[in-house]
């Protein structure tokens, strides 16, 4: 069907999208976010930090690609199962319709650590899209796309999370389920070529780390390290 297809597409999307992402680091940018964490634990080889800090990038870059794509997804959904349709009103994503009513949605791909921060800006959002409108006739939403929670108004909106988001923007109670199942199979078919980009990034930033990072037992020089990282030493800071 249309949504399996567009899945199985962004999922081949996004799966040239991560090794993309491999190709435009450098050991620089790989190495800057983790100074200290990294000498945590001394016993790490140079494969070993190399190999923690490419899993970090990856899992932040893996988190954007998965929220834009979220996204996407339900705005296709909507629009193709005749459910809703994308607005053009700024700080509405989706207008929804179902038994008279009209659904204002703000799509959230899934609640994090800010989430209550995004909420607030969501519902100003939400207020000063909604102004002027029949209150009866419509329904300010924030739709979640990944958790679990029950349906709930808060301060003048409703919030959907889930399975209840997805069958009011897909009118299927099964549709958050039919979803993964596209998702699993493209992603199987991918993981080979990833894999193998992988695996060769890591050697070439290993070899590298080893030339500039490690002593000529092969012992890692974290002082050199942390040096690398955070010596930015100032003297026109006030007061050092």
């Amino acid at each position: 069907n249309e949504v399996q297809a567009f899945t199985e597409q962004r999922i081949a999307d996004w799966d040239q999208r991560r090794i993309g992402m491999l190709n435009m680091l450098s050991l620089d940018t790989l190495l800057s976010p983790h100074p200290y964490s990294f000498v945590t634990e001394r016993s790490r080889s140079a494969g070993d930090v190399i190999s923690m800090a490419l899993d970090a990038a990856q899992a932040a870059h893996e988190r954007e690609t998965l929220a834009e794509w979220l996204f996407d997804l339900a705005v296709f959904v909507a629009d193709s199962t005749g459910q809703g349709r994308p607005s053009a009103v700024p700080g509405i994503d989706l207008e929804c319709s179902s038994n008279g009513i009209s659904f204002l949605v703000n799509i959230m791909p899934y609640c994090t650590a800010d989430s209550d921060l995004q909420i607030r800006v969501r519902e100003q959002a939400l207020r000063q899209a909604t102004t002027g409108r029949d209150a009866i006739r419509v329904q300010p939403t924030i739709g979640i796309c990944i958790g679990k929670a029950e349906t709930s108004y808060q301060r003048g909106y409703l919030k959907v999370v889930g399975s209840d988001f997805w069958r009011l923007i897909g009118g299927d109670e099964d549709l958050y389920r039919a979803i993964v199942q596209p998702i699993a199979a493209q992603v199987k078919t991918c993981r080979g070529s990833f894999a193998q980009e992988h695996a060769r990034i890591v050697n070439r930033f290993t070899h590298q780390f080893i030339e500039r990072f490690c002593d000529e037992s092969g012992a890692i020089d974290w002082v050199k390290l942390v040096e690398f990282n955070s010596g930015n030493f100032d003297a026109r800071v006030p007061g050092a």
